[in-house]
Order: C-alpha cells, then sequence, then structure tokens
C-alpha cells in the first residue's frame, strides 16, 4: 500500500538528521504547503513540531511511502507517544501530518512566518 506522508521539519529532503531521500523507496511528490491556515509550528531544538491550533500554513514536502517507510515514520516520530498524526489537505491532496498534540509540555520557541500566514523550518 501507499501513503502520503507531508513532512515539514527534519524528514524534508536534504535533511543532514534523516531526510525522506534516505529511504531508497521513498518517491518525493513534490514541495506543497497545507491549505488551511489552521496551524502553528514551534522549535523544540533541533527540531520543529506542528500545532493543530493557529493561523498559519505550513510549507513542507509531500512523499509517497510504502507500509514499511510509514512504519519506519512512525518509530522515528515516536507515534503515538509522542508525536501523534492526521490526515491534512495540502497543495498536492490529502496526506499525512504528524504534530505534537501536548507542545506546551515542552521547551520550545514560535517560529515565525516567513510570509503572512506561512511557516516553515528552515
Amino acid at each position: 500500500m501507499t501513503h502520503k506522508v507531508f513532512v515539514y521539519g527534519t524528514l524534508k529532503a536534504g535533511s543532514v538528521i534523516r531526510g525522506m531521500d534516505k529511504f531508497p523507496t521513498a518517491k518525493l511528490h513534490g514541495e506543497a504547503m497545507t491549505t488551511e491556515p489552521e496551524f502553528d509550528m514551534v522549535s523544540l531544538g533541533a527540531f520543529p513540531a506542528a500545532k493543530l491550533s493557529g493561523n498559519n500554513r505550513i510549507m513542507g514536502e509531500v512523499w509517497n511511502v510504502d507500509d514499511a517507510v510509514f512504519e519506519a515514520l512512525d518509530w522515528i516520530e515516536g507515534y503515538p507517544d509522542f508525536y501523534s498524526r492526521t490526515e491534512v489537505t495540502t497543495t498536492l491532496g490529502t496526506a499525512w501530518m504528524y504534530y505534537l498534540p501536548d507542545v506546551e509540555r515542552y521547551n520550545h520557541e514560535k517560529i515565525k512566518p516567513i510570509m503572512e500566514g506561512v511557516v516553515e523550518w528552515i
């Protein structure tokens, strides 16, 4: 089975930590943005986290992944004990996105928009 996954942080292509391009079977669908301005993003230091409450769209990438890569992503993201995931609408269709439901528990800094209503982890 193939899954679409929207990534916005250290999983983006070219990331020195663990970019999606390091998975041989993952295929980049393209750069994308969430279509609804209902998110915020915070920095937890070495990596970001999306919040489901906010007034921004998030810039990222959509990847097509098989079951094995999807399971690996769940492990990397600590799903369901750390990150949760939900389906979001992006400019490239519906995709799974990992988010942090209890971000307020952690020391974090809100990421400022790169332009009106758009956040991106750079």
